[in-house]
């Protein structure tokens, strides 16, 4: 997801990638650090979704998925060369809703979350 904050609102525009669609730096490197971890073989979450927008805030909420007890997310920001800086991330999420706080206004961020499995490792982040 990217998300367009505008003072007390955000603009939420869903950007679908092909899957072999180019990677930014940021996420390239957050996809290598993710691939030399021992394998993970559980899905990333599906129906990932905003619930609620604020000001400075975005709700997410998503599917459990099955032998999978924490997730992990990356909140990225885009700059102005289009490219993604890692904002923010949560390695251990145990629910399946979490609010992000300490958006800012007028900035695109993009969220992508992955399932961490039993042993510590993590899957592939959703697009």
């Amino acid at each position: 997801f990217w998300i367009m904050a505008k003072k007390s609102l955000f603009l939420a525009i869903l950007i679908a990638f092909s899957m072999f669609g180019n990677l930014s730096f940021a996420e390239a490197k957050c996809q290598r650090a993710l691939s030399q971890a021992e394998s993970c073989d559980a899905p990333a979450p599906d129906s990932f979704r905003i619930t609620t927008v604020g000001g400075s805030f975005i709700s997410l909420k998503w599917k459990p998925v099955a032998g999978v007890n924490a997730y992990f997310l990356l909140v990225s920001l885009q700059d102005s060369a289009g490219g993604l800086i890692p904002n923010q991330v949560f390695p251990n999420i145990t629910d399946t809703l979490i609010t992000v706080d300490g958006l800012e206004g007028g900035k695109k961020y993009q969220f992508k979350i992955s399932s961490k499995c039993p042993n510590g490792d993590v899957s592939g982040l959703t697009s």
